[in-house]
């Protein structure tokens, strides 16, 4: 369930706030704020014998330049 004032971004696809996705291995999720690649995070589900887990959520580093 997306949170927040802003919504997010998953793999490039904007949510609003209340909205619903099933998120699915690799996916990369960014808040939709005013600095595009501020933050975003990438998802991994580790499955064994059919079930979930671990899940791994890791930051991507930032596509925001310095200077």
């Amino acid at each position: 369930r997306v949170n927040g004032s802003g919504g997010v971004r998953i793999n490039g696809e904007a949510y609003g706030p209340g909205k619903e996705i099933a998120l699915g291995d690799g996916d990369r999720i960014e808040p939709l704020v005013k600095v595009d690649g501020a933050l975003a995070l990438t998802v991994r589900f580790q499955v064994e014998h059919g079930s979930v887990a671990e899940v791994a959520i890791t930051r991507v580093p930032s596509l925001k330049k310095e200077g």
